[in-house]
């Protein structure tokens, strides 16, 4: 090799050298800054959700604290309306009724004293184009649901007996009872709340939906017995329909969405 070849080489080489370690430097940095800006954006996607999820959960915490409400006043609403009629109380006389299990859909055949309001039986008035004591002018009022409910037994199922929930029919969903225990076998924890004296306040199955429940007892004269329950709610669907219709319309990033689980 000539000496001018020899002295370019030793004099290009450094700077090709160079280079080389310089490119390969960026390209390291490059990536490492690639990294770090996809991290950046993977925490910050995750901060965004958080905050989205934080304040579906404050809506919902605002909802079923309005819903609270609605049924403290529904429930105050239906307890003045029976206490103006006289209240609730058990007659000497009986009658017989043909109820049905809401949840397993069985047919019993029973014998009950009749359930007074005031002095008058509250009769059994299945249809909707007949007015029904109490019940009917605390859902005008309210536009609650409301029902009285009678003891059946002493495990405690509890028989409609007078109502205006309906059935899909549109009849009054006289009749059917709530038992004091699940199909499952598990106890009810609406009747088991009420039989303790309590006011059971929650999400309960009524006939053929879901609602926000509130029911309390109704005691016998000597206040030693709970010889029924009062209830007032509404189904799910319609009082969270507006928060349903939020929580639908959210759009996290450009495809994101939000979903609730129980």
């Amino acid at each position: 090799m000539r000496i001018n070849a020899k002295i370019t080489l030793l004099a290009v080489c450094p700077v090709v050298f160079a280079l080389g370690v310089s490119l390969v430097t960026l390209l390291i940095q490059q990536r490492k800054l690639d990294r770090q800006v996809d991290e950046t954006i993977r925490q910050q996607a995750f901060s965004e959700a958080g905050k989205i999820a934080q304040s579906v959960y404050w809506m919902c915490a605002a909802t079923d604290a309005r819903n609270q409400r609605g049924l403290t006043h529904g429930l105050e609403v239906a307890r003045g309306l029976l206490r103006q009629a006289g209240g609730a109380s058990l007659s000497g006389e009986t009658i017989p009724w043909q109820t049905v299990n809401q949840i397993t859909k069985e047919t019993v055949s029973v014998t009950l004293p009749k359930m007074m309001i005031g002095s008058n039986w509250m009769g059994r008035i299945a249809t909707t184009n007949q007015p029904a004591p109490v019940v009917d002018e605390a859902m005008r009022l309210t536009g609650d649901f409301c029902t009285i409910f009678q003891r059946m037994n002493d495990a405690g199922d509890m028989l409609r007996v007078c109502t205006s929930v309906v059935k899909n029919d549109g009849s009054r969903a006289l009749g059917t009872f709530i038992p004091a225990k699940n199909g499952d076998g598990a106890n009810n924890p609406v009747v088991q709340a009420v039989l303790r004296g309590e006011t059971f306040r929650g999400r309960a199955f009524v006939v053929n939906d879901w609602h926000a429940a509130a029911y309390e007892p109704i005691w016998d004269a000597d206040k030693k017995r709970v010889i029924g329950m009062l209830y007032t709610g509404i189904g799910l669907g319609t009082i969270n329909k507006e928060l349903h219709d939020a929580i639908t319309k959210m759009v996290v990033g450009k495809t994101g969405y939000v979903y609730v689980l129980d």
